[in-house]
């Protein structure tokens, strides 16, 4: 992590590569290329972003395609009861093993086929409040056959029975009527009003919980590593970070029924690593010196001002910019016949 956005891989400058791609509102979009990326969907800032806005896309996607099929959705949340001083590994594995029991075992076959689930994309989000570390499930379940909000509910309440089994084995459980489970409906309905905005604020409801802010007194990680960075910081928020990392590290953020993807005609799932190593598409015609890089990457205004500049005024407001600066870089002709011109300050 402490390489990612920051340390460079094989740039022909030396130093990152300014890359502009068009959006699809017609306007440009600049980035950098060429730099280190962590893959960390849970500790870091920038790839945990990517990532989540990726993977509500393929959600949102999912919704749509299931529109088109005439199919249902609705959201299950299961929680679990937690206590100051338990252990967030403790608490992240044990839900992990009581997800694994809702969603196997003969009932829940049974229900899966009398009831048409086509198959579910679960999230898992954390926070932390007085009563400790707080780890919970959503799950978009989508439905082939005309299941109404009642339906969801009955399904859900024997989901919610196979999961608190599963926590009291563990030491753990849940109650159900004080913030268990909770169910509500997707509306999957054709020429609704701000249908397309409400796929998106759905999906990014279930995969962005690192990025919003914890309700009910309780902070997300990032609130925590915000705390904890922030003068007159408490060492507390500092060790509680320490804590997520560890318990966090290897663990999957998104979970997706055996099939789902292939129905939906999604591609092949990237794993977190492929997508924050993605970039913008198109070519890069300004390279920077590393030193340039190097006085850059400690200001992340300047940095953000230079990509501004870059999308309001393309690589020629870019290269005022820099040369404005006294910052050298490296230019690639659009032709690739020349051979590239390096501007030194």
């Amino acid at each position: 992590m402490r390489k990612c956005g920051h340390v460079t891989c094989g740039a022909p400058g030396g130093g990152p590569g300014l890359r502009l791609t068009t959006d699809p509102a017609g306007g440009a979009v600049a980035g950098l290329s060429g730099l280190v990326t962590c893959g960390s969907v849970w500790a870091c800032p920038v790839c945990s972003a990517k990532i989540a806005a990726h993977r509500a896309d393929e959600i949102a996607d999912v919704m749509r395609f299931a529109l088109e099929r005439k199919c249902k959705a609705s959201m299950v949340t299961l929680t679990m009861r937690h206590h100051e001083g338990q252990r967030l590994k403790d608490c992240w594995d044990a839900l992990s093993r009581a997800w694994h029991a809702v969603v196997s075992g003969k009932q829940w076959v049974t229900d899966s086929a009398a009831f048409g689930l086509r198959g579910w994309v679960k999230a898992v989000e954390v926070t932390r409040g007085k009563s400790g570390w707080h780890v919970h499930i959503h799950a978009l379940m989508i439905w082939e056959k005309s299941v109404n909000l009642q339906v969801a509910r009955h399904v859900a309440d024997r989901m919610w029975a196979r999961w608190n089994r599963a926590l009291i084995k563990r030491g753990f459980d849940s109650l159900r009527d004080a913030g268990g489970l909770d169910v509500r409906m997707a509306t999957l309905v054709p020429g609704g009003f701000g249908l397309h905005e409400y796929f998106v604020k759905l999906s990014h409801e279930i995969t962005g919980g690192q990025a919003k802010l914890a309700k009910g007194g309780g902070r997300t990680p990032f609130q925590i590593l915000a705390d904890a960075l922030a003068s007159g910081g408490e060492a507390a928020d500092i060790h509680a970070w320490w804590e997520w990392e560890r318990a966090s590290h290897g663990r999957r953020q998104i979970g997706w029924s055996k099939g789902l993807r292939e129905w939906a005609k999604l591609a092949p799932e990237q794993n977190d690593d492929e997508v924050a190593e993605d970039q913008l598409q198109g070519d890069e015609l300004l390279f920077l010196d590393l030193d340039s890089w190097r006085a850059l990457r400690g200001e992340p205004g300047r940095v953000c001002d230079l990509l501004e500049v870059a999308e309001d005024h393309g690589y020629t407001g870019a290269r005022i910019r820099l040369d404005r600066w006294g910052l050298g870089y490296m230019v690639v002709r659009r032709s690739r016949l020349g051979p590239p011109v390096r501007s030194r300050p």
